[in-house]
């Protein structure tokens, strides 16, 4: 199925962050489609500058033994509201830069 989409789409949560054996699975056998395979961290707004860094670190190396491989994912992060945490894309873009998804 993944050779007939133009993306995959893998969302996090911020706040569970965890890779069942399962999606690991399911990651795998997307291999050979990397340039396909978009990450995005979700509900950034409900958590403050501080935690983002953290959850990003975290997912990022969870995600490096995953994808078994030395380069590093691009994750986008997503919020759907400006009122709380790191709803302002400014401060999320202290973060990570945000790549076209």
């Amino acid at each position: 199925m993944a050779e007939r989409v133009d993306r995959i789409i893998l969302l996090f949560d911020a706040h569970k962050l965890d890779i069942s054996d399962e999606f690991r699975r399911t990651i795998h056998a997307m291999r050979g489609y990397d340039e396909k395979i978009r990450i995005v961290l979700n509900k950034a707004d409900m958590i403050d500058h501080q935690q983002l860094m953290r959850v990003y670190g975290a997912l990022m190396w969870s995600l490096g033994k995953v994808f078994n491989t030395p380069e590093v994912c691009s994750i986008s992060i997503s919020s759907n509201s400006s009122s709380s945490g790191c709803g302002s894309s400014s401060c999320c873009s202290r973060v990570v830069n945000f790549p076209e998804i």
